[in-house]
């Protein structure tokens, strides 16, 4: 998806599929391609803005997310934690405020 961000996403119809899901609750069903872009995009923009220094609230950020997919706020942390997780894993830059439960 290239350096995309949760402001640009807005204007690239990936939002409106994600934010509609046919009119039905996205609880107990798997992520949709368009939603892990969402969820990606997201991480790797806060990974950016941490590693650069510049401030952001997480709570906003997730918000966000949940107003685009329906998804719960333990959902969209969690999500973000098993990336951490993967990033961890391979040797990669991670966001410590995503630490995995495994990690801990």
């Amino acid at each position: 998806m290239g350096n995309v961000t949760l402001t640009n996403l807005d204007n690239s119809g990936l939002t409106r599929q994600c934010r509609t899901m046919n009119g039905q609750d996205p609880t107990g069903k798997d992520w949709s391609d368009g939603e892990i872009d969402l969820i990606l995009a997201d991480y790797f923009d806060m990974l950016r803005m941490e590693l650069s220094g510049l401030p952001f609230v997480k709570l906003h950020r997730n918000k966000a997310l949940q107003e685009m997919t329906g998804r719960s706020k333990g959902s969209i942390e969690f999500k973000h934690q098993n990336i951490s997780a993967v990033l961890r894993k391979l040797g990669m830059p991670w966001m410590f405020r995503f630490v995995a439960k495994v990690f801990l």
